[in-house]
């Protein structure tokens, strides 16, 4: 062995225990430049210093243990379930039923208001904190379940969320190509703890934020039975079951009529023909007759320290209720940044992504995203005809009973499916009247007005973190640094 009298063979060897204690990891990722700056920081910061596990308000933190899945395509004889990216959605998928006796223990599986969801590998570390409309899902084996009472739920969930927290999760995640969080990476994150009446502003906010995207939610569900209704179906039968419990089988279709002889099963499957030929048989306008249907040109996307180029948005980061953008893109792209500039009530479908996930799903621009740069791949979808308001368009389009199965069939691909804008436009779109759309898009607005004050409260909760704890961010990135 290598030996001089710098490295003494005596300081080479680490001992079994020492490999077992996790504060002596040899992972040289877990001390990195920015986690080490932060332990530096919070422990300067003269405020008291626990671990998550340590907090007498902590509950417990548990993954559930491996399942099968066995999908039924009745929602009505299984549950919903949510998985790490699917969590954050703005409208909660009941598309993936599980079937209830998956697993033996599957009570374990139920989120529960309050609940604070952290993914343990993949976009390891991602964090939501859970309201009242988590309640009727279960969640994957790759979530965690971080349970505290709730008069701290909320600020250790934006701590968590913050430059901070999600630093010092990474920083503790193991493997080498694919990252996992273990339970005591979670219990043993360090949390300063301020006066406690500042700390219950920032965990009042967060819960307020939550119940108004609770209160959003419930909009759109109100959305969805009115247009439901306008159209002549059953509020209460569930969208993947209305091909069967049709009198007419308008689903059996000879070969001369599929639409431009589109042979993918996916197109054809008897629910989105059902519901293609329901609306064709009604009063109805194409998409693209009263709307404008387009997507900018790709181009690639040079990065950019912030301030220096434009805060970009994702897919994942529009469909989110927490509103964030995940990149900043360089100036030197501004050509086709200026491209992707949305304006409000512009309705944008995802293109691309995992089927069942956000691919297809719609998302709907309010006035205080006008002016955002967002990936171009996004469909826009503009309203051009003032008898097809944005915000009916917008609950049509994004309706998991008529909207989401008529664009997601038109889907290429087998790995990642991926939609053309020009096959969009031939959707029927029912022509229905003023008094029904305005049942309809009356919801859609306190939906998206109470999204925007979710987001709000979210944004003033993580600013008065970052003020108690001294440190000057102007972005969420490296551009990240104590106060001086």
């Amino acid at each position: 062995m290598f030996s001089n009298r710098f490295y003494p063979v005596d300081r080479q060897i680490v001992s079994s225990l020492e490999l077992v204690n996790r504060d002596f990891r040899l992972d040289p990722s877990r001390y990195n430049e920015k986690g080490e700056r932060i332990l530096r920081h919070l422990k300067q910061l003269g405020v008291p210093l626990l671990k998550i596990g340590n907090l007498p308000q902590f509950i417990e933190v548990f993954l559930p243990n491996r399942f099968s899945r066995v999908y039924v395509n009745d929602p009505r004889m299984g549950v919903p379930m949510l998985g790490t990216s699917t969590m954050f959605m703005t409208i909660l998928p009941k598309d993936a039923a599980v079937r209830k006796d998956s697993t033996r223990d599957f009570r374990r599986l139920w989120v529960k208001e309050g609940d604070i969801l952290i993914s343990r590998s993949g976009t390891v570390a991602s964090t939501v904190l859970c309201g009242a409309s988590y309640a009727t899902h279960i969640a994957s084996d790759d979530c965690f379940r971080l349970r505290l009472t709730k008069d701290i739920c909320g600020y250790v969930a934006a701590y968590l969320q913050s430059y901070f927290g999600h630093t010092l999760l990474v920083r503790d995640a193991h493997g080498k190509v694919i990252k996992h969080l273990k339970d005591y990476d979670i219990v043993n994150v360090p949390i300063p703890l301020p006066e406690s009446a500042q700390v219950a502003v920032i965990n009042n906010l967060m819960i307020e934020a939550q119940e108004l995207v609770d209160l959003a939610r419930q909009s759109f569900q109100q959305a969805e039975h009115a247009l439901r209704k306008a159209l002549g179906f059953d509020p209460e039968t569930e969208s993947t079951s209305l091909w069967l419990n049709a009198e007419s089988r308008t689903f059996l279709l000879n070969g001369s009529s599929l639409f431009h002889s589109r042979l993918d099963p996916h197109f054809n499957a008897p629910d989105a023909l059902h519901i293609r030929n329901i609306l064709q048989t009604t009063a109805h306008r194409q998409l693209g007759e009263v709307a404008q249907v387009w997507m900018p040109t790709r181009f690639a996307r040079p990065k950019a320290e912030p301030g220096y180029g434009v805060r970009f948005y994702s897919s994942a980061d529009i469909m989110r209720a927490r509103r964030l953008p995940s990149s900043t893109v360089s100036n030197r792209a501004k050509r086709y940044l200026d491209k992707c500039i949305v304006r409000s009530n512009t309705i944008l479908i995802c293109r691309s992504g995992a089927f069942g996930g956000i691919m297809g799903r719609a998302a709907y621009t309010t006035a205080s995203m006008d002016g955002w740069a967002i990936t171009e791949h996004m469909v826009r979808v503009l309203s051009k005809d003032q008898d097809f308001p944005p915000e009916y368009l917008y609950s049509f389009l994004a309706s998991p009973t008529f909207g989401y199965p008529l664009v997601a069939s038109f889907r290429h691909g087998k790995d990642v499916p991926e939609l053309d804008p020009k096959e969009l436009k031939v959707i029927p779109v029912p022509v229905l009247t003023r008094a029904q759309q305005d049942s309809i898009t009356e919801p859609v607005k306190k939906a998206f007005g109470a999204l925007d004050q979710a987001n709000e409260k979210e944004n003033q909760a993580h600013e008065q973190l970052l003020k108690l704890l001294k440190w000057a961010m102007e972005e969420f990135g490296d551009s990240a640094k104590p106060e001086t």
